[in-house]
């Protein structure tokens, strides 16, 4: 527990240690009652994270084991490929990132567009992904051809989606995979491949797996966008922000508390009742199993409300009031700079980016050193956001400018980088842009777009967590060709 709350302190603490010196520097000061949410949100979220992910460990990574194990032992492909599909789902649905995002995304559209139905729509992209991931180790299908496929029909389908979707769209790759579906889907890789492959390339395979999903969840929200495309999906007005602020703090705690405890029950009790079934039917897993898990379960439901709860108290609505007072002051420099440095300090804070460099030093035997990776995805994620905010402040520079050579350039680079660089580059988006991007971050930016002339919060104010995603992608897959280079060299002077 321990451990947890060292890592939810780094995450959370100097942004909101950035925020605080922001206000009392008078830059963007907050009226009294936004910065009491914005300090009593942030408490929240320092406990009921490191609540939340101890849950995690106790309960959600064990089912995900157990469950994957069922299908993989199984031993037929239909099976592991409908249960890839419904884990798939199940998992993208309970993502805290996933309701956070969303839910800003439908206090800008039309009421028919609503949180719950984009949830859906993006677990269902994410679930058909998952099950085709794991077709491609069961068929032995090689990533670098697999993934160049993926990225190629975004390419093509971002051609002919609404504008109003694209950056929205993209953004669901950096929200999709966080502390639920991480266990279950790892867990689900690692078995398949242990089945299908050497034992040597089973920890190569089981990387790519959440980057695939990610896609899918991506390639969901681009077709809903080009069957939306003559609708009108413009932003209407945020009465619930408006009318928030004439609220007391204790009415509007219990307010955003009761609102947070249905959307976690919605979104946890499919898992819980999919596994009670598989446990019984096939499972059967030990008292003590069970016991630990249910321990688990409910303080992962604990957690996860207290820390929601305090995302949508008063940090979304701060992040969005620090945005809006820095684009009001008209020095493009001030959200420029404030922005970049966000994105350099949630990369060094985000325990996931330190996983990803040990196991990047260990697949190279020390080639590429762990400080080279942290840096390439610092560096890479604070030019995303400087980049994503300065398509809000031009109004000429439109997403698909930057986007397209994006990904024009992931795509050729997936045949120049070895396959395991692939597999990884694709999870770093996922991993770079983590809580802080979609609760910090995102709506930092919103409240820089709402407060622009010629830009819109729809269009201009999503696709932000596209560039964290996309950039670390491209920064991996340049260190791969890097990488192979060195030992081809190396190669070269040893024949010699």
């Amino acid at each position: 527990m321990n451990e947890k709350l060292k890592e939810t302190l780094l995450s959370i603490l100097p942004i909101t240690i950035m925020v605080l010196l922001i206000h009392f520097s008078t830059f963007a000061s907050l009226d009294n009652v936004l910065l009491t949410r914005f300090i009593i949100g942030a408490v929240m979220m320092m406990i009921g994270l490191p609540i939340f992910l101890q849950g995690v460990d106790m309960s959600i990574e064990r089912m995900g084991e157990q469950m994957s194990g069922a299908l993989v032992n199984s031993n037929k492909m239909i099976i592991v490929l409908i249960g890839g599909f419904i884990l798939g789902f199940l998992v993208n649905a309970a993502e805290p990132d996933v309701h956070i995002f969303s839910k800003q995304f439908a206090r800008l559209t039309a009421p028919e567009l609503s949180h719950w139905i984009f949830v859906l729509i993006m677990s269902t992209g994410f679930g058909l992904a998952t099950a085709a991931g794991l077709l491609r180790i069961i068929r032995n299908i090689k990533m670098r051809h697999f993934m160049a496929i993926f990225f190629g029909l975004l390419f093509i389908l971002t051609l002919f989606t609404g504008e109003e979707f694209i950056g929205v769209a993209f953004d669901t790759y950096g929200a999709t995979t966080g502390a639920i579906a991480t266990p279950f889907l790892l867990a689900l890789a690692i078995g398949v491949s242990s089945k299908t492959r050497r034992s040597t390339d089973e920890a190569a395979e089981s990387f790519g797996i959440l980057g695939v999903g990610s896609a899918g969840a991506v390639l969901a929200i681009l077709v809903q966008g080009i069957l939306l495309k003559d609708n009108n999906v413009a932003a209407v007005p945020d009465l619930a922000e408006v009318s928030s602020r004439t609220l007391s703090h204790g009415s509007f705690f219990l307010q955003t508390m009761l609102e947070t405890i249905r959307e976690v029950s919605l979104g946890l009790s499919p898992i819980l009742i999919s596994y009670a079934i598989v446990a019984i039917l096939w499972i059967k897993p030990k008292k003590r199993d069970i016991r630990r898990i249910s321990i688990g379960a409910i303080i992962t439901f604990l957690g996860l409300v207290i820390f929601l709860t305090g995302v949508y108290f008063g940090f979304l609505e701060a992040s969005h009031e620090v945005g809006t007072q820095l684009a009001l002051r008209g020095e493009m420099w001030l959200p420029l700079s404030v922005g970049a440095l966000f994105g350099l300090v949630s990369v060094f804070a985000e325990p996931s980016v330190a996983i990803l460099n040990t196991q990047i030093e260990e697949e190279t035997s020390g080639s590429i050193r762990g400080k080279t990776v942290l840096w390439t995805l610092a560096v890479g994620v604070a030019l995303a956001v400087t980049i994503s905010i300065l398509r809000i402040l031009i109004p000429e520079f439109r997403i698909i400018h930057a986007l397209l050579p994006v990904l024009g350039f992931i795509i050729a680079l997936c045949f120049l980088a070895p396959d395991i660089f692939i597999g990884i580059a694709v999870d770093a988006g996922g991993v770079a842009s983590g809580t802080m991007a979609a609760a910090f971050i995102l709506p930092y930016a919103q409240g820089i777009a709402k407060n622009t002339v010629g830009a819109d919060p729809l269009i201009d104010g999503f696709g932000l967590i596209t560039f964290i995603a996309m950039i670390p992608i491209l920064s991996m897959l340049v260190l791969g060709f890097i990488y192979r280079m060195k030992a081809r060299k190396a190669e070269q002077n040893q024949s010699a």
